[in-house]
């Protein structure tokens, strides 16, 4: 069940980030969270220390921390005149790392940040929320500017593709009813319109059209065949996972590709918040996320909740 009651807001001034303020309040308000404002800055540099006018790198460190403890505080402060209990925290290293040592320090169960604009550098490199996405123990929020707060329209991204055997299956099959639990959760907090969508395609469907020896009313046939069965699945996993509240989900097999269907669907329904899964790919826990959410992080152009799979494990270990 998605219920956050300690929710990690990083704080990044040089972005936009109004949204993404708005949204950390919504939540808190909605689920009763407590609220940590946090940011992490670089150590000074060594090249300070040949400098003769400016200050040494300690009392630069000092004076750095002063200025954004009290940049922190009064954004803490604000959301206190709010009803929230959030409290300031500066770091000095890495972000990643700072913020998922705070997580793993302080019980932290959300972590809400600004989205940035992918250009070729973080399609290279990876932006900060895509390294959160991939290691940090707990869901990630990245906010987009220009949505919807809160959201009006929720597309939650499932995956019935079971068929594969092993622990990655296993671990789809268990994210399913999670990524169902936590749309309807924020559905029911904050009055979103909840969507939930699966995507059809048959295995190998180029082969088998061009070198299957099958002709196309055959590949039709087995291809409506295939968006039965997955209504039929999907129709009856939300309502064992919600019950009568199940209703409240409106669900959508589409044909195509997954990221082709759902980029498509956040277009079409102008989805403010998608929700999905992360998976590893790499054979080592938490490195690597799947394909299909790498692509939707850098193309789609709303907010994304990324959930992780029970028994996931950062690299990233406590201070």
């Amino acid at each position: 069940m998605f219920a956050p009651s300690h929710i990690l807001l990083y704080s990044q001034p040089e972005l936009n980030q109004d949204s993404a303020l708005r949204q950390a309040r919504q939540l808190c308000l909605a689920f009763g969270a407590r609220l940590t404002v946090m940011t992490v800055l670089r150590e000074p540099s060594v090249h300070w220390r040949f400098s003769t006018r400016l200050p040494d790198a300690a009392t630069l460190k000092n004076r750095l921390r002063e200025q954004a403890d009290n940049e922190l505080t009064a954004l803490a402060d604000d959301f206190g005149t709010q009803g929230i209990d959030a409290t300031a925290y500066v770091a000095f290293g890495k972000p990643l790392v700072e913020v998922v040592r705070r997580v793993q320090s302080e019980s932290v169960d959300l972590i809400v940040l600004a989205g940035e604009t992918p250009d070729l550098e973080h399609r290279l490199l990876g932006s900060l929320a895509q390294h959160l996405i991939r290691k940090a123990p707990c869901p990630v929020w990245v906010v987009r500017r220009g949505v919807h707060q809160p959201p009006r329209q929720l597309l939650a991204a499932v995956d019935l593709n079971q068929d594969d055997p092993g622990d990655e299956s296993n671990k789809r099959r268990s994210l399913n009813p999670h990524i169902i639990e936590t749309a309807d959760a924020i559905r029911d907090r904050l009055q979103t319109a909840c969507h939930l969508v699966q995507a059809s395609q048959l295995d190998n469907e180029s082969f088998l059209q061009i070198h299957g020896g099958l002709d196309p009313v055959a590949i039709e046939r087995m291809k409506k065949d295939l968006a039965r069965s997955l209504l039929s699945r999907l129709t009856h996993l939300g309502q064992t996972t919600l019950g009568e509240r199940a209703a409240q989900c409106q669900i959508h097999v589409e044909p195509g590709p997954a990221t082709e269907v759902i980029d498509r669907m956040v277009r079409n329904l102008d989805i403010d918040l998608l929700v999905l899964g992360t998976l590893s790919r790499s054979g080592v826990a938490g490195l690597l996320i799947g394909n299909t959410a790498e692509s939707l992080l850098q193309s789609v152009d709303c907010s994304i909740l990324a959930l992780k799979p029970p028994g996931f494990e950062t690299p990233i270990q406590p201070d």
